[in-house]
Formats: C-alpha cells, structure tokens, sequence
C-alpha cells in the first residue's frame, strides 16, 4: 500500500500530496562556526588574534585587558561583527545575580566595555543561496567592519582611554550588561580612584534596586564594593 493510502486509513480522512518548494539555505551553528574558522580566522590571527571556537577572537593581554571581536547572532536568521574590551579584574554578575565570576580565559572571554552599537544594515544573513554565498557574505562584512573596530581600539588603547569611553556610554538606556556604569566603576578602581568608584557602583545597585529586573543580594552588593577597595592593579 502506498504511503498515502496507510496514512489515509490511520486518519480515517483524505489525504492529499503537494508540491514543496525547498527553502533557502540557513546555516546551522555548527556551519557558521566551520566558516568563520576557515575563512575569518586566518585574518585575524594573523593581527594576534585567538579564535576560541565560539564565533570569537581575542587579542592578547595587554595593561589588563584584551580586544574582543564576536559574530553574534541576531534576530532574524541574521549575524553581525560586534566588539569590545575583556579586563582581568572586572568580575561579572552571574548565577541569577548571586555570584561573580571573571573573565580570564579564552573560552570565558567576553565584550564588558562595548564597541559602538550595531545596526540592522551592518549584519549578514544566515538565510543565503548556499555556504558559498554565506562565506562571501561574512567575507564582505568582516572587510566593512574592520576598519571600524582597528579605530575603535585605537581610541580605547589605555585604561584611561576606556574611563572616557565608559564615561560616555554610562547614560545610554539601551546598553547592554554589563551595564557601562558598572565597568566605569572598576575601571576607576584600577586608576587609583577609589571613592568614585564606589560612588559610581552604588549608582548602578541603586539603579538596578529601583528597576523592574532582579538586583544582587546584599552580600553581592558588599562584596562587589569590597572588590572595588581591594583593587589593585600595577
């Protein structure tokens, strides 16, 4: 019995055929990974970059922090080249607010101080014609963003350089975690500034606690201010 007529008779209805149409290619995560390995990292390395097998590169230390470049993921079957600096004494949120972990390795590597905000023109799509028109489109954006974030490291090359950076992004409303305010305060910390610090890190709790999202358990808050006080970086 063909395959139609057994599903007719479990059914106890009609069935019908149709014609499908096979959809665009849409890369897996797996294949971006592969594609960015191949194509992308041999540039990249070749400017000291490490590629961690996560879609991210990063520099090596240098004055306590490192160059971060990431394809991320976006909305929509779609990727974009983002950037940012990792320091060694910044310690994140984590554990739903209720631990802190750092980020020293190159497998828990991340963006703290962020690059300049993407736009929806600036990301490549995963929905192509095939692996090869995915790889000329990563290609291509890699090509038109480079030159963007060598500037913007450039700009962010000093531990005060990344203050004035954070200094201007700490009003942005749409700032990602960790929030700019939160990274202004260690990184004034590890300039020595130690009352600002704790000022701008009380800020940022206070923030938080009058926000509509979860905020750290006193002993995370103490133990962050702590952090900041203790702070030593040479």
């Amino acid at each position: 019995m063909a395959l139609l007529d057994k599903l007719a008779a479990a059914l106890h209805a009609p069935v019908r055929s149709i014609a499908v149409t096979p959809s665009e290619y849409l890369a897996t995560n797996a294949e971006l990974k592969e594609m960015l390995a191949r194509r992308i990292t041999p540039e990249m390395e070749a400017v000291g970059y490490t590629y961690n097998g996560a879609c991210t590169w990063c520099g090596p230390w240098e004055d306590h922090g490192r160059r971060v470049v990431e394809a991320r993921l976006v909305k929509g079957a779609g990727a974009c080249f983002v950037w940012g600096r990792c320091f060694d004494f910044l310690p994140v949120l984590s554990g739903n607010l209720r631990s802190l972990r750092y980020m020293r390795t190159d497998k828990t590597v991340g963006r703290q101080l962020m690059g300049p905000s993407r736009t929806w023109d600036e990301t490549f799509s995963l929905l192509t014609g095939g692996p090869e028109r995915l790889e000329a489109d990563a290609a291509a954006a890699f090509l038109r963003d480079r030159p963007a974030w060598e500037t913007w490291f450039r700009e962010t090359d000093s531990l005060e350089a990344c203050l004035r950076e954070a200094e201007r992004q700490r009003d942005n409303p749409y700032s990602s975690w960790p929030a700019p305010n939160y990274v202004r305060a260690f990184l004034l910390a590890a300039l020595g500034r130690k009352q600002e610090a704790e000022a701008a890190m009380e800020a940022e709790l206070d923030r938080m606690a009058a926000g509509s999202g979860p905020e750290p358990p006193p002993e995370v808050r103490a133990k962050l201010l702590s952090k900041l006080r203790e702070l030593e970086v040479e």
